[in-house]
C-alpha cells in the first residue's frame, strides 16, 4: 500500500479530521503571511494531497468556528516550501493578513487520481483495523512518516499500536469499506 505523506508537523492536522467540515473536503495546508501587496498569501502544505494546490480551481478557506468560504483559484506558484495562492475577491496585502492561520481545503473530487492501491491519507484515518484473525484493534488516529515507511497509529480506548505499513502487515485496503485488514507480526503488540 503506498501513502501519499503528510509533510512537516501534519499530524496534529491529520487528527484534526477525525471531525471534518464535510466528508468532501480535504484539508490541503494553512495560510502562512501575505505575499506581496495585491492579495496573494503563502499555503503552509501538510500533506502530498497539497500538491494539488497549483492545479485546483476552486478552494474553500476556514477561520476557526466560521463557515467556509469558497474562493475561485486565480494564481498558483509553488515553491519549495510553500505554493503562493491568489484568489478572487482578495486583492490587497490587509485582505491576505486577516486570513493568517486560515485552513485551505479542497474537494476531494478535484484531487489528482491515484494509481491502483494508493491512498491519501485522510481516507485511511478512521478506517477500522482488523487482524486477519478478525480482532478489532481500533480505529486508524494517525499516520507517522519515519523514513523508511509510513506507520498508522490505531486506538481503541486506551489501548494503542503502531502498525508499520509494509507489505507482511498490511494486507488490505477497502476504503469503501473503512476496513484496513492486517497481520501482526511478532513484537508489534
Amino acid at each position: 500500500m503506498l501513502l501519499h505523506q503528510p509533510v512537516g508537523d501534519a499530524e496534529r492536522y491529520w487528527r484534526s479530521l477525525s471531525n471534518p467540515i464535510s466528508s468532501n473536503l480535504v484539508l490541503l495546508g494553512t495560510i502562512t503571511k501575505p505575499q506581496g501587496i495585491k492579495g496573494a498569501f503563502r499555503v503552509r502544505p501538510i500533506s502530498q494531497e497539497s500538491e494539488n494546490l497549483a492545479s485546483l480551481k476552486y478552494i474553500e478557506i476556514k477561520k476557526g468556528d466560521d463557515q467556509p468560504v469558497v474562493y475561485q483559484v486565480l494564481q498558483t506558484e509553488q515553491r519549495p516550501q510553500f505554493v503562493i495562492m491568489r484568489v478572487e475577491n482578495i486583492s490587497t496585502i490587509e485582505e491576505a493578513r486577516a486570513l493568517v492561520g486560515c485552513q485551505v481545503f479542497a474537494y476531494e473530487k478535484d484531487l489528482a487520481p491515484l494509481e491502483k492501491d494508493t491512498f491519501y491519507w485522510y481516507q485511511l484515518i478512521g478506517c477500522e483495523v482488523i487482524t486477519d484473525q478478525g480482532e478489532i484493534l481500533g480505529k486508524v488516529d494517525a499516520i507517522i512518516p519515519t523514513g523508511a515507511n509510513d506507520v498508522l497509529q490505531v486506538s481503541q480506548g486506551a489501548s494503542e499500536i503502531l502498525l508499520p505499513n509494509i507489505p507482511d502487515v498490511i494486507l488490505n485496503v477497502n476504503i469503501k469499506t473503512k476496513q484496513i485488514r492486517v497481520h501482526l507480526l511478532p513484537g508489534l503488540r
